[in-house]
This record gives structure tokens, sequence and C-alpha cells, in this order.
């Protein structure tokens, strides 16, 4: 007995993704006002600085 698939053909698999590069931004402290302010709840307050501009964060 011979069994059958309603598939003829295999599914194609997606193409893999292209593996994203690992940028790693140097980190500078934030000026201690804008700490006090910007990161409640005991957070770290770090900046990155990408070109002219420098962008401030948490965490």
């Amino acid at each position: 007995m011979n069994a059958c698939s309603s598939r003829t053909t295999p599914k194609p698999r997606p193409p893999a993704p292209t593996p994203r590069p690992n940028i790693t931004f140097h980190t500078y402290e934030c000026p201690p006002a804008y700490a006090a302010w910007y990161c409640l709840n005991g957070a770290t307050c770090f900046t990155v600085k990408i070109g002219d501009s420098l962008l401030y964060n948490c965490e």
C-alpha cells in the first residue's frame, strides 16, 4: 500500500537572515543634574555619543 500526501513538493524555507554586526558604543557619564531628573527608581544614567549627538539613556 502506498501512502500519498496532498503536498507534491516540499515547502521552501525562507532564506537565512543576514547576521547583524555587533556594534558597541562607548558610554560616558551623564551630567549629575541630568541624571538626577532623567533616571528614576535608582536607574543609572549613561551617555552615548553618535557623531556630534549626545544621547542620554537609563538602565
